[in-house]
């Protein structure tokens, strides 16, 4: 199911789950493009739907109206490419730090 797909977190990424973490993060990424820019709307608005589009299951999607379902999906896709991209970078950073830190002890 895609619905779920979207909403699942694939947890941090490692070096050895480095490649399906970017695939999903690229995945994540054509979805956003598809989706295009969203509104600007306030803060709390944006978590509150975004925790409420976390929280409704496939069924529950398909039992909203479709203005607001359409809504909640591009809002939960922005976050979750934000929240994946985010992880993919840190990654990076941990891994130049220590590439760095080892090259200093030799």
């Amino acid at each position: 199911m895609l619905w779920n797909k979207v909403k699942h977190e694939p947890g941090k990424p490692s070096v050895r789950t480095l490649q399906r973490f970017i695939e999903h993060v690229d995945w994540l990424t054509s979805l956003a493009k598809d989706i295009g820019d969203l509104p600007s709307i306030p803060e709390e608005k944006r978590l509150q739907f975004f925790y409420e589009a976390k929280a409704y299951s496939s069924d529950k999607m398909k039992a909203l109206k479709y203005n607001k379902r359409v809504a909640l999906i591009a809002l939960l896709v922005r976050e979750q490419h934000l929240h994946a991209t985010d992880s993919l970078v840190d990654l990076f950073i941990k891994k130049i730090r220590k590439l760095h830190n080892n090259s200093q002890i030799d």
